[in-house]
């Protein structure tokens, strides 16, 4: 439905609202389908992560292991990276890119890294959420504007 309708949207060439997609272990979801519908999926990703921001169409992809086999050629193209706790060095050159893969330091619990394409590299810090009602529905608050 997602890629229906970018595709609707791409065609009339209107910009609408912010359109989201989450996909949380999408290494596991590609290794549960044979082979073709793998590689649909990861043809149907690849063209929106290349594409559709231009459109208002955002996928935001959980993964394990970000492994390029899982993406096609699209692995470069995410504009906003986040990951957490310690990448190891293989983790690190399939994620960042080469300028700011050395700034990447070790990470107590709860931290990581952003990755904003344009704007760089940042340590973060989780914070413990105690009322998950509340961030719910402030996310959804958030996402309905």
């Amino acid at each position: 439905d997602f890629y229906a309708a970018f595709k609707a949207q791409q065609e009339s060439g209107i910009v609408g609202a912010p359109n989201y997609l989450v996909i949380d272990e999408w290494g596991s979801f590609i290794m549960s389908l044979d082979k073709k519908q793998a590689e649909q999926a990861k043809a149907i990703l690849a063209e929106l992560v290349m594409l559709g921001r231009g459109y208002n169409f955002f996928p935001i992809i959980g993964i394990q292991r970000p492994d390029s086999t899982y993406f096609q050629s699209a692995r470069d193209n995410f504009q906003n990276v986040v990951s957490l706790g310690n990448l190891s060095p293989e983790g690190r050159r399939m994620v960042f890119p080469d300028s700011v893969k050395e700034e990447i330091s070790n990470c107590k619990k709860r931290e990581g890294h952003l990755y904003i394409d344009g704007v760089g590299l940042e340590k973060i810090q989780i914070e413990n959420t105690p009322d998950m009602d509340t961030l719910d529905m402030s996310i959804l608050e958030a996402m309905s504007r």
